[in-house]
């Protein structure tokens, strides 16, 4: 082990097998940073300092203004090796979510592993991980592959554009029909929010846009 300044680790997000780091997280080690417990050293790539494993813990020292880690350094000999530690790492503590599982078999896919050794790597069978990358993959205008979440699958093969990858990562992730039955049942049982000058405002702007788009698409 050896300490190393923060600002010198380096957070290559081509590596990090999450879409996010999650902020619950972070400021759940920042509780144990805060509370004297010490944590586990990261493990960073020798000689580049590419982050490998730890994310959520540079992001509770930084938050903190912690300025002199400890780091395990360990060598790779390609992009290979650190991309499966990195996966077969975060498979520990905090687990990783479907979605993350997937982004993690495109990323090694993309690195040159076998469909069966990927696999094997994320823990889930072979037949399953293809059925669920075949249904939950787009792409963007430079053909960068983006994993769907759950209630975007219908958008599968589709080439997205920069907005459209934005707005996908702001969506909560369930099917569109849910949370319209959720707003309905909110009007219907008078429970909205009277007093909500922006909720008012987006009610019609989403009333304004769906009479000009549900119209346009029936066309089609």
């Amino acid at each position: 082990m050896t300490k190393i300044e923060l600002s010198l680790i380096v957070l290559d997000e081509t590596v990090y097998p999450r879409h996010k780091v999650n902020p619950h997280n972070v400021e759940s080690i920042r509780d144990v940073i805060n509370t004297g417990h010490k944590l586990p050293p990261m493990l960073i790539e020798k000689g580049t300092n590419v982050l490998v494993d730890g994310w959520h813990r540079h992001g509770a020292y930084e938050a903190e203004g912690i300025e002199v880690v400890t780091v395990k350094e360990k060598v790779y000999t390609d992009r290979k090796a650190l991309l499966s530690d990195a996966v077969n790492l975060n498979m520990h503590g905090q687990q990783l979510s479907p979605r993350d599982k997937l982004r993690s078999a495109a990323l090694l896919l993309e690195a040159g592993f076998s469909m069966e050794k990927v696999s094997e790597i994320v823990r889930v069978p072979m037949p399953k991980l293809q059925g669920r990358l075949e249904r939950r993959t787009a792409f963007d205008g430079e053909g960068e592959q983006h994993i769907l979440k759950r209630g975007m699958q219908h958008n599968r093969g589709r080439t997205l554009t920069d907005k459209q990858v934005a707005a996908h990562e702001r969506y909560g992730g369930h099917n569109a029909s849910r949370y319209a039955r959720m707003l309905f049942d909110t009007l219907k049982q008078d429970l909205w929010p009277k007093d909500s000058e922006p909720f008012i405002t987006t009610m019609n702007d989403l009333t304004s846009l769906w009479q000009d788009v549900y119209p346009a698409e029936a066309a089609e």
